[in-house]
């Protein structure tokens, strides 16, 4: 004989085995249901999706409830969206950081939704959209945490001694005001004192690596490195990207920095240029200052190594036609079905019977 047990419930039914897949109603419920002793393993896995819900998320049945669920949301007023963007500072310090990007497609994970075949289950970017999985504080994290504010310091002194003094201010999380599933932070605004009226984004790397490298090398060692060696092919994107610059650094009793000559771009294969560009359309500026920021490990406690910077232009037909529908496809496909089912957060797979999706 199972066990049984009552439970009430506002708006939602909680607690119930059968009750993972079911829609969220407005009504009150007192609900005696059996609950099956099943190993930890198979508690949710192995049971029978709830009828309310049809077993194929494919179906144009879903498809139209996966619609009408997207336009019954409340939009966000501008003032709401500034209101978010002035909670949401000191990003991953913030708790309210997390709680607004949380089941948005956000400009760090945009590059994988963008490249992403049509084969490939979504479950895997769903699981970092709702913060599924556990927060990373791996070693290079920590390394580019530590490290940005001093980059930002170098970006700030660097642009000073070309003759453009500028402010770099705080930012939080920042929604697509027409696209409310995107959102974006980026890690400063930049703000010129000979022009204040055009803000700009600051997009900051930290590259951790234990030996002495340069990043010319990195870029040649690491062929998945977010800065290339210049090409003579030209590329559709070279000219949405201003000249580079580099210099070399040291801090000791002040602060000592060189001209180098820079044979590098951004990698404009690489997902951190998809970031850039979501970064700027969600935020609605036209450049972002794409900053690396790379330490020599081996003069340390003394801060030394190299600076690059590279102005990258907004390219708005890209983002409006390219990257806006694929994330709209996404939103729709992946984001709306896991937030009705909440199949993966459950440990199943969001299109178990698909002949679309291919799971490993």
């Amino acid at each position: 004989m199972p066990d049984i047990f009552a439970n009430v419930a506002v708006g939602i039914i909680k607690g119930l085995v059968y009750a993972y897949d079911f829609v969220t109603w407005p009504i009150y419920f007192l609900v005696f249901s059996p609950v099956y002793k099943l190993s930890k393993s198979n508690r949710i896995k192995n049971l029978p999706i709830n009828p309310s819900v049809p077993e194929d998320l494919e179906s144009i049945e879903f498809k139209k409830r996966c619609s009408r669920y997207a336009s019954s949301l409340k939009q966000l007023t501008r003032d709401e969206i500034d209101q978010v963007e002035k909670e949401t500072r000191g990003q991953a310090d913030n708790e309210n950081w997390f709680k607004h990007r949380k089941g948005r497609i956000t400009a760090s994970l945009a590059g994988a939704i963008y490249k992403q075949r049509d084969c490939t289950p979504p479950d895997g970017i769903l699981k970092q959209i709702f913060q599924y999985q556990p927060r990373l504080n791996l070693k290079a994290l920590e390394h580019g945490k530590k490290y940005e504010t001093v980059a930002v310091d170098m970006y700030k002194i660097v642009m000073s001694s070309c003759g453009n003094v500028v402010d770099v201010l705080p930012s939080g999380v920042t929604i697509d005001f027409n696209n409310q599933f995107i959102a974006a932070s980026v890690d400063g605004v930049v703000k010129s004192h000979a022009d204040s009226h055009q803000a700009g984004n600051l997009e900051i790397k930290c590259p951790y690596v234990e030996q002495n490298v340069t990043l010319e090398e990195l870029a040649i060692e690491r062929k998945s490195f977010y800065l290339s060696a210049k090409s003579d092919c030209q590329s559709s994107y070279d000219q949405y990207l201003e000249s580079p610059k580099m210099y070399s650094f040291r801090c000791e009793d002040m602060v000592y920095v060189n001209t180098l000559d820079c044979n590098l771009n951004i990698n404009t294969a690489h997902n951190y240029y998809i970031q850039i560009q979501v970064q700027m359309g969600v935020t609605d500026r036209q450049w972002c200052d794409f900053v690396v920021f790379l330490v020599d490990q081996t003069r340390l406690p003394n801060v030394a190594g190299q600076l690059f910077i590279q102005r990258v232009l907004f390219d708005r037909c890209f983002y409006q036609n390219e990257l806006v529908p694929k994330f709209h496809k996404f939103y729709l496909t992946g984001i709306v079905p896991e937030l009705l089912t909440q199949r993966v957060k459950n440990g199943r797979k969001l299109y178990p019977n698909s002949s679309k999706y291919k799971y490993k």
